[in-house]
């Protein structure tokens, strides 16, 4: 048992203080005082003392308000009403009744216009313009009736003339020459031949498109007399950046089926439009001529094949090229034209182009028993509205696109009116259906009742005996819309 003792002791101010303490313990020194730190002399000065601000923690500390109250408002707090069933089935009806689907099909009301005096248009830069009639709004049954750019629809050329501002002027204006500089076609060989024979290094000019020594500007190289003669195998980055002219070029495959098909058919001239791959692959084997709006070609290729042409307003910007052409379809019997548009092309102005052209063979071909056929390269949902032609099963593929490089993804086909079994396609992948007399996907089956291959994607169509033609493998019937289409899109047809 520990004793405890108790010690009396006298502080400084003589009062006695009280001590205990155990037998054992270890005596604990007192803490240390905090050091106190001298007030700072605050110096007098002129400013004036700062304004209170809204935010409390701006107040000194004496000053501050609690910020955890509640803020009380005034304003009466939103409350939502549920909709009744009798509204919700009202709006459900409204919506129903919308009709959607003829705009979305012309680009929400986006139409071509046919003028009546078709050599009475005005121009903008890029040669003669088309008239476009759009709505203001989906909403609204007003339309803009104007003029613009028939090659660009962007911001590169925001040309824009209101058809009542050009009946004003109509009877007046004259239709600008256009600057066409003096060139000389097929330069690069020349170019090159001159500058091999320095015994220097050859590139080209990404910049001014021209065979120059190396220099401080963007440089392909360096390159030989073979690329020069094929000028696609090195400027695919060149083309792609430019806006308006970029392109995309076919695998060779696509090349070699063409090629077959025009060999079957007996063929003596191929026309391309916007096709300067097959244009450059092709050249060699037989007689070709390349419309493009791309006036850089004209650097590689001669004068008598090629010509800087403007495609849906059948405008060709050298008068030579005109003269060119005529030259060319002279000494052709037996023509085709190859047609490669843009995915958004006006169906409406791009067929009337090519009667044009057809006209103009038929008008200058020397043969008798000339003939003339068309072939357009265009996705399926744009080239189902051409007229006068019927679907390859083909597949396009391009080397340069990332989606459309894959046959299982492109939906790229070809469109024309050449009699199909010249067009013969690769195995296992496709097949020769001896009832159609033409090559299909393997996965397209005949159909008995149609009498035809039907699948246009490749997948395995089945018949509906009510809607009497086939459809898709997910299509189902509905008695109520009375017609097949996916589950749950139901669009009753007007009685």
């Amino acid at each position: 048992m520990s004793t405890r003792k108790v010690v009396r002791k006298l502080d400084n101010s003589g009062v006695k203080t009280k001590k205990s303490f155990k037998s054992g313990a270890v005596n604990k020194p007192p803490p240390k005082e905090a050091k106190k730190r001298p007030p700072r002399e605050r110096t007098a000065t002129n400013e004036p003392p700062a304004k209170k601000s809204n935010n409390p923690n701006m107040e000194p500390l004496g000053e501050r308000k609690s910020c955890n109250e509640p803020t009380v408002t005034n304003e009466a707090k939103r409350r939502f009403k549920q909709k009744s069933q009798k509204q919700i089935a009202y709006e459900r009806e409204k919506r129903a009744s919308i009709i959607v689907a003829p705009k979305l099909k012309e680009r929400v009301g986006v139409k071509v216009l046919d003028n009546e005096d078709d050599e009475k248009v005005p121009y903008c830069s890029h040669g003669p313009c088309l008239l476009f009639e759009k709505p203001f709004s989906r909403e609204s049954s007003n339309v803009d009736i104007s003029y613009s750019c028939a090659v660009y629809r962007s911001d590169k050329c925001d040309y824009k003339l209101d058809i009542i501002d050009w009946n004003k002027i109509k009877d007046e204006y004259t239709p600008p020459e256009h600057k066409c500089e003096p060139f000389e076609y097929g330069q690069a060989s020349k170019s090159y031949k001159e500058l091999s024979e320095q015994g220097k290094e050859i590139f080209f000019c990404e910049t001014c498109w021209k065979c120059f020594n190396k220099h401080s500007c963007p440089m392909i190289g360096p390159i030989n007399y073979d690329l020069v003669n094929n000028p696609l195998e090195f400027l695919v980055n060149a083309i792609q950046e430019n806006e308006g002219e970029a392109q995309y070029w076919f695998k060779d495959e696509t090349h070699e089926i063409i090629y077959n098909g025009i060999k079957k058919g007996d063929f003596d001239g191929l026309l391309c439009i916007g096709t300067p791959t097959v244009f450059q692959k092709l050249r060699t084997r037989m007689r070709c001529f390349l419309l493009d709006v791309d006036e850089r070609f004209k650097y590689f290729f001669e004068a008598d094949e090629f010509a800087q042409f403007s495609m849906l307003v059948n405008y060709f910007y050298d008068p030579k090229g005109r003269e060119q052409l005529e030259n060319f379809f002279r000494e052709t019997r037996r023509l085709l034209i190859l047609c490669d548009p843009p995915f958004a092309v006006f169906i409406s102005a791009l067929q009337k182009s090519i009667d044009k052209l057809k006209a103009f063979f038929k008008e200058k071909s020397e043969y008798d028993d000339k003939e003339v056929y068309q072939m357009f390269v265009l996705p399926v949902f744009v080239g189902k509205h051409l007229r006068d032609v019927e679907m390859l099963d083909y597949k396009v593929t391009y080397s340069n696109h990332r989606v459309f490089n894959n046959p299982d993804r492109t939906i790229v086909r070809l469109f024309t009116d050449v009699e199909q079994a010249n067009f013969e396609l690769p195995e296992p992948y496709y097949r020769f259906c001896s009832e159609c007399n033409r090559y299909v996907v393997s996965t397209n089956e005949h159909c008995d009742v149609c009498e035809k291959c039907p699948s246009k994607d490749g997948s395995t169509y089945k018949h509906c005996f009510t809607c009497e033609r086939c459809v898709k493998p997910k299509y189902v019937h509905c008695k109520r819309c009375k017609c097949c289409h996916l589950p749950g899109r139901c669009n009753p047809k007007p009685q």
